[in-house]
C-alpha cells in the first residue's frame, strides 16, 4: 500500500513540473499579481513595467483670497524712518546731454581750470524742488563730488560727451541712494555700473558706445574711491538719523533697548 501511494506521489509531482514549465514557456504569461496601494490594480510583469498610480489624488482646489478684504490694508503708519526722498522707481539711463547740456558743456571748455566757474554750472542743473539739494551744505558736497568727478576726467582725456554722460550718470546715482534710508552700497554701486554699460554699448537709442572697456574700468575704480568710500558719511548728513527705542513687554514687566544711537542735532523721536 506505501509503494502505491509513493508511485502516485511520484506521478502527480512529475506533473506539476511539467505544468509549471509549460507555463514559464508562454510569452504572455502571468508570473505574478500584486497589490498597489491605490484605488486600482496593477499587473506586474517581467516583461513589462507599468508605473505605479498615486496612492492619493491631489486636490484641485482653485481660490482667490484677497488680503486686503479679509484684514484690511497692511498698515503703513507715518513714521519719518520710511519716508521717501526721492523717486525710488530710478532706473539707469543714458545720460549723455541729459543733465549737462551741449551749451553747459561749451561752458565748460572756456572754464576747463576754473573750479568755481564749474560748479557753479553745474549748480545751476539742480532742481529747486527736491529736497535732498536743498541747503547749503547739500548742495556743496554734491558739487565737491562733481568738481572731483569733472577733474578725473578732464586730465585723463575723456571726451566732452563723457563727462556729460558721467556727470548725469552720477547725478542719478546719488538721488536714487538718497530716495530712502534704506538703500546699500551694493545697490548703489550695481546702479552707477549698470548705467555706465548703457554707455558701453552701440544699440542705439537705448545705449550707446561711448566709452570702451578699458574708460569703463577707469570709471568704476573712480567711482568706488570718491563715492562709494563716502556712503555712510553722505548719508549722515542728507537724511536725518534717529534715536529709536525698542520696547518688550514680558510678565507686565518692561524692558527697553536702544538701538541705532545715532545724535541727531536737527530730528530726534
Amino acid at each position: 500500500m506505501s509503494r502505491k501511494v509513493a508511485v502516485q506521489c511520484q506521478c502527480m509531482n512529475k506533473v506539476l513540473q511539467d505544468i509549471s514549465r509549460e507555463s514559464l514557456e508562454l510569452e504572455d504569461g502571468i508570473i505574478d499579481v500584486k497589490r498597489i496601494f491605490s484605488s486600482e490594480y496593477n499587473l506586474a510583469r517581467k516583461d513589462q513595467l507599468l508605473s505605479p498610480r498615486r496612492s492619493t489624488s491631489e486636490p484641485n482646489i482653485q481660490y482667490s483670497v484677497d488680503y486686503d478684504d479679509l484684514c484690511g490694508p497692511w498698515p503703513s503708519p507715518d513714521h519719518p524712518t520710511y519716508k521717501q526722498y526721492d523717486d525710488v522707481l530710478l532706473k539707469p539711463m543714458l545720460c549723455t546731454w541729459k543733465f549737462i547740456t551741449i551749451e553747459d558743456m561749451k561752458c565748460m571748455r572756456q572754464h576747463l581750470f576754473d573750479k568755481n566757474a564749474i560748479k557753479s554750472i553745474i549748480e545751476r542743473k539742480l532742481p529747486d524742488d527736491n529736497v535732498l539739494f536743498k541747503g547749503k551744505n547739500n548742495k556743496e558736497i554734491f558739487l565737491s563730488f562733481a568738481w572731483e568727478i569733472f577733474k578725473y576726467m578732464r586730465d585723463d582725456g575723456f571726451s566732452g560727451k563723457g563727462i556729460s554722460s558721467i556727470l548725469g550718470l552720477f547725478y542719478f546715482t546719488h538721488r536714487f541712494f538718497l530716495s530712502n534710508s534704506w538703500r546699500s552700497a551694493h545697490e548703489t554701486y550695481a546702479f552707477f555700473k549698470d548705467g555706465l554699460e548703457l554707455h558701453s554699448v552701440l544699440n542705439p537709442p537705448e545705449s550707446d558706445m561711448i566709452f570702451n572697456f578699458s574708460e569703463c574700468d577707469k570709471l568704476l575704480d573712480m567711482f568706488r574711491s570718491l563715492y562709494i568710500q563716502k556712503l555712510e558719511l553722505v548719508r549722515l548728513v542728507y537724511i536725518p538719523n534717529y534715536k529709536l527705542i525698542f520696547k518688550l513687554r514680558k510678565h507686565n514687566m518692561e524692558y527697553s533697548k536702544e538701538s541705532l544711537v545715532l545724535q541727531n542735532s536737527r530730528m530726534q523721536i
